[in-house]
């Protein structure tokens, strides 16, 4: 009985063990069979790839690869593509290869492959149309294949037939042809050309003549008296020039008589002709956008030009006269009225425009040249407008020394500025007086071929080939016989300094250090003008004013201090020093004019002294050194485009006294600008208006 009792609980015994132990062991086999089931192959992750040659490598990517696996890597070809130790495929050239890829993982073989083709870098314009109607725009766009940060620069085959904006691509269809329009990467040097067909012409004239029609826009038929003045940004369209009136501004109501009939004298009295069907060189400078930041309805004004009809823009914020490339002239108010004895501006402006429609640009002197020449001989003859430009009193006074060793270095020289103009009319009225007009004008055709931009020497060898080739040392003597009647003096003779009365007029030495005598009060405009061996020089304490352009273009001056006896710098009197790191203003200035300290790159900082009311257009433009600026809290006014371009300029003080602050005073300085001033000042309501970066401080 006991040894049966005992049994029996052995037995209840191992059933409750076996209870226990069933679920335990299945639960282990459950386990067994997800791992292997887990268990995943390794596997490449693509099975085709396409590289640039010369560009980014690749790298294979595996998933599920062991850690205790070992791969290895092949190329088909491997002038094609080669594959490193580490999986990195390298594109060598174009064509096909195949990657073979060994995996031997857990005793196990895994072999896949990867086609790869490779591609020479490429560049393909996308959206290019096939044809383009004359005197329409239309945007390009171009895709890069294998570049690295891709720079790239449109351009076309003949921009007298479409011209196109370089970094934009966009687009304007001229005249009927057909073009070629080309993007190329500066970076690679790979391009891609399209054709495009120009259909239909622009801008074509009344028959048998060009004279203006009158087409839109503003209506004087109806006005009486001399003139009329804007109450809003206006324009007047014709068939031959478009003019666009400010606000505010008086024009003649018989304007359209006005300006056909100056075109007609111009027309007339130098032989060519404003309209011409294409125009050289500077087809990349067109008026939109400046018409656009001049005009507050300049977004629709632009639209206008449509085709190569002359523009004449007159507004209150020119603060000069100029032409404008071929397309047209920028005015001031005083020269639409034709007063204030401005009647010859109009004309010297439409001048250039006029020689730029019929060849290329000659530099400064001869295009300066051109055109005062010719202003002098067509108001000396016009009995309309009742207005005579005399060049050799108004051009009088040419200072450099002239020799026949000589001649040619100072026309290589004189590139800009004042004597530019001065050189350019003696040398014009010696051309028509010896060679005449017709030689002058096949010259300038001959070059017109040949180049867009002729460089100085350039033209100065066209001179010699065209003309004479003892040009210059023909021209010294000429000049030497006539130099009274332009109102010169005997340069031949000039010493080191020429001094009258207090007034420096010119340097001619080349030492790098200088000092003025004591004897001068006033430095005369374009004095010191390009003279690049001058490093460092010592004014006169009792100098009282420094005129325009005295130290334009002297890029070794280093430094200067200006005395504080000094109350007058005239506009771009530093402009080009382009290493001028230190610059002294005087207690006693007022206003830095326009220009004064443009293009100074090196200048790193300046103090302007209380007193200061103005600072005007472009004084401090691409002083690309300036990181900081406080501005004296007599400051009333800064300029259009006073410090734009300065690159670094990270800040600037302004006082609650500035009342005005131009447009794009500030265009282009660092992406971090900020304008510090005073809660509710202009600064604030300025900073606001043109999103730069306000912060408010006690000053």
């Amino acid at each position: 009985m006991k040894l049966g009792k005992y049994v029996s609980g052995f037995a209840i015994l191992i059933l409750l063990l076996f209870s226990f132990a069933v679920p335990a062991i299945t639960h282990i086999g459950v386990q067994v069979a997800e791992a292997k089931k887990k268990e995943k192959k390794p596997t490449v992750e693509i099975s085709e790839k396409t590289l640039y040659a010369g560009h980014d490598s690749f790298k294979i990517h595996i998933k599920h690869l062991d850690k205790k696996a070992k791969v290895t890597y092949s190329s088909s070809n491997k002038s094609v593509a080669a594959v490193s130790k580490k999986g990195e495929i390298k594109p060598v050239s174009a064509g096909h290869a195949i990657i073979t890829v060994t995996i031997k993982q857990k005793n196990k073989l895994y072999i896949s492959k990867i086609l790869v083709t490779v591609k020479i870098p490429y560049i393909k314009i996308t959206n290019a149309p096939a044809e383009m109607k004359a005197g329409t725009f239309y945007k390009l766009k171009a895709e890069t294949y294998g570049t690295r940060k891709a720079e790239l620069t449109w351009y076309t085959s003949d921009s007298s037939i479409a011209y196109i904006d370089s970094k934009s691509g966009e687009l304007y269809a001229m005249t009927a042809g057909t073009v070629k329009v080309t993007v190329k990467d500066s970076k690679s040097g790979i391009k891609a050309t399209v054709t495009i067909k120009i259909k239909g012409t622009a801008y074509t004239p009344p028959t048998g003549s060009d004279k203006a029609v009158y087409l839109s826009g503003l209506d004087l038929s109806k006005e009486y008296g001399m003139y009329y003045k804007t109450k809003k940004e206006e324009y007047i369209e014709t068939t031959r020039f478009i003019l666009f009136i400010d606000d505010g501004v008086e024009i003649p109501v018989n304007v359209i008589y006005v300006i056909d009939h100056i075109m007609n004298l111009i027309e007339s009295k130098t032989g060519l002709r404003f309209y011409t069907g294409k125009q050289y060189g500077a087809n990349w400078f067109t008026m939109e956008s400046e018409i656009e930041e001049i005009f507050d309805t300049g977004a629709n004004l632009k639209k206008i030009i449509k085709d190569d009809r002359v523009c004449i823009v007159v507004s209150q914020q020119n603060w000069r006269t100029y032409a404008f490339s071929y397309q047209g002239i920028m005015l001031q108010p005083q020269d639409i009225k034709l007063w204030d004895g401005n009647e010859h501006a109009m004309i010297h402006e439409l001048l250039h425009v006029l020689e730029f429609r019929n060849g290329c640009p000659l530099g400064q002197v001869l295009q300066e040249g051109f055109a005062t020449y010719y202003t002098m001989l067509i108001t000396k003859e016009d009995t309309v407008l009742n207005g005579y430009y005399d060049g050799y009193s108004r051009l009088s006074g040419f200072e450099y020394k002239i020799t026949e060793d000589n001649a040619e270095a100072v026309f290589n020289e004189i590139t800009s500025g004042w004597n530019a103009y001065l050189l350019g009319f003696r040398m014009i009225n010696y051309i028509m007086e010896t060679y005449g007009s017709q030689a002058y004008q096949n010259m300038h055709n001959k070059l017109s071929v040949k180049f867009d931009y002729p460089s100085v020497k350039d033209v100065a060898a066209a001179l010699k080939s065209e003309l004479s080739k003892d040009f210059f040392r023909a021209f010294a003597r000429w000049y030497k016989k006539n130099y009274e009647r332009f109102g010169d003096i005997n340069t031949t003779a000039l010493e080191e300094w020429q001094i009258t009365n207090g007034l420096l007029q010119k340097y001619y030495g080349s030492k790098k250090e200088v000092v003025v005598p004591n004897t001068v009060t006033m430095i005369s405009y374009e004095a010191f003008m390009n003279n690049t061996t001058l490093e460092n020089i010592i004014l006169p304490w009792n100098l009282e004013a420094i005129f325009y352009c005295a130290f334009y273009g002297c890029s070794n001056l280093k430094e200067i201090t200006i005395p504080d006896n000094v109350t007058h710098i005239g506009n771009n009197a530093f402009m080009g020093c382009s290493n001028l790191k230190r610059a002294a203003l005087p207690k006693g200035i007022t206003c830095i004019d326009e220009g004064t300290f443009m293009q100074c790159y090196s200048l790193e900082n300046i103090s302007i002294p209380e007193g200061v009311t103005d600072i005007k257009s472009y004084a401090f433009a691409y002083c690309r050194s300036f990181t900081s600026i406080i501005l004296p809290k007599t400051i009333k006014r800064i300029g259009e485009r006073a410090f734009s371009n300065c690159s670094n300029l990270k800040s600037i003080i302004i006082p609650d006294s500035v009342e005005s602050i131009g447009n794009n005073a500030f265009l282009e300085c660092s992406p971090d600008f900020t304008i510090f001033g005073n809660k509710g000042s202009y600064a604030e309501a300025y900073a606001k208006e043109n999103n730069i970066k306000f912060v408010e401080i006690r000053y």
